[in-house]
């Protein structure tokens, strides 16, 4: 291959890299949002697609009530404390902040949003697959009206975050992983949707409740996302503070420039064989 081909490949790899080829996709979940009723929400071991992204999902309701994992869709807004803790559960569909979420980070009640769950017992991870390799961008993320409260207050599994007095190290986190097309890691981000490990009764501890931007430019070209929960509520089955998480938002290559990036990298390893 001579120089000038080779340029050219190069050439279109820095534009990729510095944004000036590279054009942004986003997964709002408005597509599959658009046919939920007002209040409503979608779980079942089908999974779901929104965009470039697949999200999983396994679902059980044999036992008599509702044993799932992974990932479901949501416009539910009811995000109020209903009293009695045992109670909790009923907002697990629900965002702290009170609905999706705007680029600004604002609440939009109606909007639709996702909502994952980690099984810590079996363990199911909230995972997003995509059908090329692709280099993600961003996401907002936020706590779940349920886990929220549970921190908050407690309940007859889960601590109240802080202890009594304020001052137990309580946290936690998500860890978003990235996957090549291989399964091999390619980088992985922590991001903390409550954190009480601040010296004393700080003021600084904090319980999420509103959209905040995670930067996952650093997990480079990927797969598949996975997500998990580490907190300091742990028992003999893992987590006790409930494992969910709330997604909106997450930017991505379109698919065009995912495919020219491919191309890019192909055409350099021939120039290098």
């Amino acid at each position: 291959m001579n120089r000038a081909v080779v340029a050219g490949l190069v050439g279109l790899l820095s534009g990729l890299v510095s944004g000036e080829v590279q054009a942004s996709s986003l997964i709002d979940f408005e597509d599959v949002g658009a046919g939920l009723a007002a209040e409503d929400f979608v779980n079942d071991s089908f999974g779901f697609t929104s965009g470039e992204g697949t999200f999983n999902n396994t679902f059980d309701d044999s036992f008599g009530f509702d044993v799932w994992a992974g990932w479901t869709y949501s416009n539910v807004t009811d995000n109020s404390d209903p009293g009695d803790p045992s109670l909790y559960i009923s907002r697990q569909y629900a965002a702290q902040p009170g609905g999706g979420a705007d680029l600004l980070g604002d609440a939009v009640p109606g909007g639709t949003f996702a909502i994952g769950y980690f099984d810590t017992f079996t363990p199911f991870l909230p995972t997003i697959g995509f059908a090329a390799p692709t280099a993600v961008e961003s996401v907002m993320l936020t706590n779940g009206a349920y886990p929220f409260l549970s921190m908050q207050n407690g309940d007859g599994f889960a601590k109240q975050f802080g202890g009594t007095d304020g001052t137990d190290p309580d946290f936690l986190e998500v860890t978003i992983t990235g996957l090549d097309a291989f399964d091999q890691v390619t980088g992985s981000v922590v991001f903390a949707l409550a954190d009480f490990r601040f010296p004393g009764v700080n003021p600084a501890d904090f319980i999420l409740d509103t959209w905040e931007w995670v930067d996952l430019s650093g997990l480079g070209v990927v797969s598949a996302l996975e997500f998990s929960l580490t907190g300091s509520d742990v028992g003999p089955f893992g987590l006790n503070t409930p494992a969910y998480v709330a997604l909106d938002n997450l930017v991505v290559p379109e698919p065009s420039a995912a495919l020219l990036l491919l191309a890019a990298l192909v055409g350099l390893r021939r120039v290098r064989d």
